[in-house]
């Protein structure tokens, strides 16, 4: 009884401004998820463009996607530069990578900065031997008058197993 008493004591004017400030904010959210769809699609075309320079040595689509102020943290746990991330790529007798694959599983935007999720498999040649690694990474994109360009990366990778294997060391635990 007393919280109707209260409720009927505050002046319509409050209410109406209540809600002119809660249903803007709402729309906005329903915005927003509206929107993930086309987000994906435009990362996923930067990420491809990425994979692409990657694989096929490209300095200067390296050198457009990555802001100076670029950090790698690696998923070895290593943090490079922008610098030092595309001379890692491209120096000569170092591990190849022959395939590249990113994957944009999610896109968050928050004004002038975009947090990217999503998947990651490579094949590289490692002393002429192919490796296969494969995980997550987030990056994160700054809006700049020359489009989004990564400021951070960070990758994990994700342990890459023999289905056979899997199977018999399974088998063997549930025996022990």
């Amino acid at each position: 009884m007393k919280l109707w008493k209260t409720l009927q004591a505050v002046p319509l004017g409050m209410v109406m401004i209540a809600g002119t400030l809660v249903v803007p904010c709402y729309a906005q959210a329903q915005s927003n998820s509206a929107q993930q769809p086309d987000g994906i699609k435009t990362f996923q075309a930067i990420e491809d463009k990425w994979s692409t320079a990657v694989v096929n040595p490209d300095q200067y689509t390296m050198d457009l996607l990555l802001d100076p102020s670029f950090v790698d943290i690696t998923a070895s746990g290593d943090v490079e530069t922008r610098d030092e991330y595309i001379a890692f790529l491209f120096a000569k007798g170092g591990d190849q990578p022959y395939s590249m694959l990113q994957r944009v599983t999610s896109v968050r935007e928050f004004g002038d900065t975009a947090v990217i999720n999503g998947t990651y498999a490579i094949k590289v040649s490692v002393d002429g031997m192919p490796r296969q690694e494969q995980g997550v990474f987030t990056h994160v994109f700054e809006k700049t008058p020359a489009g989004w360009r990564c400021v951070n990366a960070q990758q994990t990778n994700i342990p890459v197993q023999k289905t056979t294997e899997t199977k018999t060391k399974k088998r063997h635990r549930r025996l022990l």
